[in-house]
């Protein structure tokens, strides 16, 4: 014979039904969030630093910033290995693109 509480007792909060939807739903929810950040660490990403983003600069972006903006820009020192440049700029002024190369650069006050 059917019991109906038994019926319930499954069916109601607590119940063994109850238990394996919600263990089903979290199983889905940390798979479908596995998934997304899978697919977020994927994506093509270049280096700022690589030469092939160098290579596709255009010329005015390489110049000298002495040459651009020698009204803030001025050379102090210059030799094979060092260059020293002053650089000086007012309250909201701002400067024509240019290009550094790489290097170390300190700021002094």
């Amino acid at each position: 014979m059917f019991h109906i509480n038994r019926f319930l007792f499954i069916l109601k909060p607590g119940g063994f039904i109850m238990k394996i939807y919600t263990v089903l739903m979290t199983l889905l929810a940390m798979m479908l969030l596995s998934v997304q950040v899978m697919f977020g660490q994927t994506t093509n990403r270049t280096n700022p630093h690589s030469s092939h983003k160098q290579e596709k600069m255009s010329d005015n972006s390489r110049q000298d910033p002495t040459v651009v903006d020698a009204m803030h820009y001025q050379v102090i020192f210059e030799n094979d290995q060092v260059r020293v440049l002053r650089i000086n700029y007012g309250p909201y002024e701002k400067s024509v693109m240019h290009y550094h190369p790489e290097g170390v650069a300190v700021f002094m006050n």
